[in-house]
């Protein structure tokens, strides 16, 4: 009988210690995802704001032009 109570021990440790394993990847998975997340949103923070400030740019050029065109005159 001990032979047997011997094995079943060493099995439970095993499975614990596989359990413990897969917790630990599913966390580190969890937190990759999570952090690639935010990665998106800040580029597309990012982006939007980079969009605002070409059509600022845009429009002070086309208002330089107007001002350069009204003073030739």
């Amino acid at each position: 009988m001990p032979v047997i109570s011997e094995f079943s021990s060493s099995a439970g440790f095993l499975g614990l210690a596989y359990l413990t394993l897969f917790v630990l990847i599913v966390l580190v998975l969890i937190g990759s995802w999570r952090r690639e997340r935010i990665w998106q949103n800040e580029q597309a923070k990012m982006r939007e704001a980079l969009e605002r400030n070409t059509n600022v740019v845009s429009e002070l050029c086309i208002y330089i032009k107007a001002l350069n065109g009204s003073n030739k005159k």
